[in-house]
């Protein structure tokens, strides 16, 4: 991270542990959307579309979050898919602004 303060890079590396969290079931889905949009909130430097493009996903993950035991069961192979594929992105959003 070239010109970001060192508080924006200790909150980007903050977001990297919970959704390493979030991925070995460390803490809930609802746990995790809700510390993402916190460190997010904590950025000193935040550019409009990374922020948009961000909390895009978190939303996604929050709503993936209260599906019923119902709705996961009818989305079958989808959810798990979903669920990784929303982490994925999230990771590949706060490595991009971390440089790498």
């Amino acid at each position: 991270m070239k010109d970001a303060s060192k508080h924006d890079e200790r909150q980007l590396r903050r977001m990297l542990d919970c959704l390493d969290a979030a991925r070995r079931g460390g803490v809930s889905l609802r746990a995790a959307s809700d510390s993402l949009l916190f460190l997010r909130g904590a950025l000193e430097d935040v550019d409009r579309g990374w922020a948009d493009d961000f909390t895009s996903h978190v939303a996604t993950l929050e709503s993936a979050s209260v599906a019923s035991p119902s709705q996961v069961h009818d989305m079958g192979e989808e959810y798990p898919r979903l669920v990784k594929a929303t982490l994925d992105a999230l990771e590949a959003l706060v490595r991009a602004r971390l440089g790498g």
